[in-house]
């Protein structure tokens, strides 16, 4: 916006310090300061980024886009100021860089991310066969008392510290009972043959699932 210079009164820019024709300070706009302030500020951030020496973080990857928006604002504004243009050169330059390092890491998570997905899915499996595998260990007796004494235990925790009755005792005792069956159901799918192959399948299409969605996950995440 066109101002005039309170002592020449010739025609000058609101955001000017200074009258280009007789030198008088003008008063600051704050507006302006503050805008390219925040321009700057990102500015510099994305310099630091840009650096060999510096690692990329997830909250880096907003900056990008903050200082596109700032310089744009910034040029729609106050387009004519030296300054203002002298920052858009400086974003012009930088924002390739900026572009191309936060692109490569976003292609490193997303494989560390598809690549622990995959682990987790194979943890699980692993799992799965390893409690299949246990009758082969153990005796049935001791299975029903580890297998149905380990859920009854995890329940009793479970409800003592979510139930909210006023029993201590009667919370116990429901955590102990869901636990138990919980537990017995377990018992089934490791000690028969039909639970096992339920338990394989199930648990295998689980997995299967799981992974394809954390991949999946991954992608829209880090894309």
């Amino acid at each position: 916006m066109k101002v005039c210079c309170p002592t020449c009164k010739a025609e000058i820019n609101d955001y000017d310090s200074s009258c280009e024709y007789c030198g008088t300070v003008l008063p600051v706009n704050r507006e302006f300061e503050k805008a390219v302030k925040s321009a700057e500020s990102f500015l510099d951030i994305s310099k630091e980024i840009c650096s060999d020496a510096y690692s990329v973080k997830k909250s880096d990857l907003s900056v990008i886009n903050l200082l596109k928006s700032s310089v744009s604002m910034l040029q729609e504004n106050y387009g004519e100021s030296h300054r203002v243009q002298s920052i858009a050169q400086a974003v012009s330059r930088i924002i390739p860089g900026l572009e191309l390092k936060i692109e490569e890491y976003k292609k490193k998570q997303l494989r560390k991310s598809i690549r622990n997905v995959i682990l987790i899915g194979l943890a699980a499996e692993l799992l799965i066969i390893f409690f299949c595998s246990l009758v082969l260990i153990f005796d049935y007796e001791d299975l029903e008392t580890y297998i149905v004494g380990i859920f009854a235990l995890l329940g009793l925790l479970c409800c003592i510290g979510l139930l909210e009755f006023e029993s201590l005792l009667a919370r116990g005792l429901t955590g102990m009972l869901i636990g138990g069956v919980i537990g017995y159901v377990a018992l089934f799918l490791v000690t028969s043959i039909v639970g096992r192959i339920i338990f394989i399948l199930a648990g295998t299409a689980s997995v299967i699932g799981g992974v394809i969605a954390g991949i999946k996950g991954a992608g829209k995440e880090w894309q």
